[in-house]
């Protein structure tokens, strides 16, 4: 496989720059464009989980992303009583998003139903940030279990919600 150039050195530099901020809460970011098959939904139930059936209050989902789905999700997190743990940011230039994610991102979250070259995920695991998809085909090729990230069975938001927590020990 061929992916787009990702700059890691660049990257890397960000990672060392960025002195992470210590937040008494785990962050834990979605990237991408808001659209079902992208996973956005089953992320929001994830930690709906772990607030509601986990009692997890020290956890925030910060959203980063535009897309069809964005008016359900603003009134899904308001009916859920979420709106103190998930942050929805809209879209942001690049530049300025791996900014954020450098310095204030524990793990990002990243349950698309299909990928091929999945930028979000090479560009936090370049970053030091583990990452949370569900076991599906494509994603064999960028999360090694444990290592810079977690597989849940798909679709298993119990797994997903608990790997959100497990991989924010990840070093």
């Amino acid at each position: 496989m061929v992916y787009p150039g990702v700059e890691f050195e660049e990257l890397s530099k960000l990672r060392q720059e960025s002195r992470r901020e210590v937040k008494d809460k785990i962050v834990v970011a979605f990237i991408g464009r808001l659209f079902y098959s992208k996973g956005v939904v089953r992320t929001v139930q994830a930690v709906e989980y772990l607030v509601k059936e986990l009692h997890e209050r020290n956890i925030e989902l910060w959203i980063f992303g535009k897309g069809p789905i964005e008016n359900w999700l603003k009134w899904y997190i308001k009916k859920a009583q979420l709106s103190s743990h998930v942050k929805l940011f809209g879209y942001i230039p690049r530049n300025t998003l791996l900014s954020i994610i450098a310095k204030y991102v524990n793990v990002l979250v990243h349950p698309s139903l299909y990928e091929a070259a999945p930028l979000a995920i090479l560009e936090s695991q370049a970053l030091g940030i583990p990452v949370i998809t569900f076991d599906l085909p494509w994603s064999q090729e960028f999360v090694l279990q444990g290592i810079n990230g977690y597989k849940a069975r798909y679709p298993d938001i119990a797994q997903l919600s608990n790997y959100l927590i497990k991989a924010a020990e990840i070093e």
